[in-house]
């Protein structure tokens, strides 16, 4: 339905906007101003911030592609021989040139035509098996490509390691798997799924779990005399040893 994806485009757009949460890359260096459509995200100098300045300043903007417009579409279409798919071209025409999405994001509108035109011309499988003609490379190959059925709107993804193991047709056959059920799912999934930098301040969080836990154990198996000895309460004293680790912290 035309409503459901318009949604998915805007959330889509608000997500592409960030840095850090545009793409599965790991995280950029904050301080950039990020424009994707109609959103737009600024962040602050990461040189203001290290030089402890109490009103850090914007930053220049960095150099982001914007949506690609109608005749480059219908050129984009022309060297393709083919419509592209109306979900994927409201993707490039209302948020951006590639770069924001599931892995590194789309590939950028030109990269795309020559990647597809390129595999068609001379496929990468071993043994002179032929590309599918219904398949678009949208991701970049890192190891393989997210692909899109244009027969049925299906994300396949090729995996470039399984011809490692072997050149054959069942090989090659095995390259390409199902990834998501169409264009929308595969968005949905990505933007339900934590970002980089939401796993990187996950892992962060819990190791410093671990490493208070281990902390407060070992100051459990101490004498209430070596305890006081580090100016600890005998009574309360791990909420002061708690209490000092979190101002040690900020």
């Amino acid at each position: 339905m035309p409503g459901l994806f318009d949604d998915l485009v805007e959330r889509v757009a608000v997500r592409a906007c960030d840095l850090n949460r545009r793409n599965d890359l790991p995280p950029a260096l904050r301080g950039k101003t990020v424009r994707a459509g109609g959103f737009a995200v600024s962040g602050v100098s990461v040189s203001d911030i290290l030089a402890g300045r109490t009103s850090p300043t914007p930053a220049p903007e960095a150099e982001t592609k914007g949506p690609v417009s109608e005749k480059q579409l219908k050129r984009a279409e022309a060297k393709l021989k083919f419509a592209i798919p109306e979900h994927l071209r409201r993707l490039y025409r209302e948020i951006g040139d590639g770069g924001f999405g599931p892995g590194e994001g789309l590939l950028p509108l030109e990269r795309l035509v020559k990647t597809r035109v390129r595999y068609l011309l001379k496929s990468p499988g071993r043994k002179g098996q032929l590309w599918p003609e219904n398949l678009l490379p949208i991701t970049p190959a890192d190891p393989g490509h997210d692909c899109l059925n244009l027969v049925n709107g299906e994300i396949l993804y090729w995996d470039r390691e399984e011809i490692a193991f072997g050149g054959g047709q069942k090989a090659w056959a095995r390259c390409f798997k199902h990834k998501s059920a169409d264009l929308a799912a595969w968005l949905e999934q990505w933007l339900e799924s934590p970002s980089p930098e939401q796993r990187q301040k996950s892992v962060m969080e819990k190791a410093a779990r671990d490493e208070r836990e281990r902390m407060m154990a070992w100051w459990r198996g101490r004498t209430p005399a070596e305890r006081a000895a580090f100016g600890l309460p005998e009574i309360g004293w791990e909420e002061a040893l708690l209490n000092s680790l979190n101002a040690t912290r900020r």
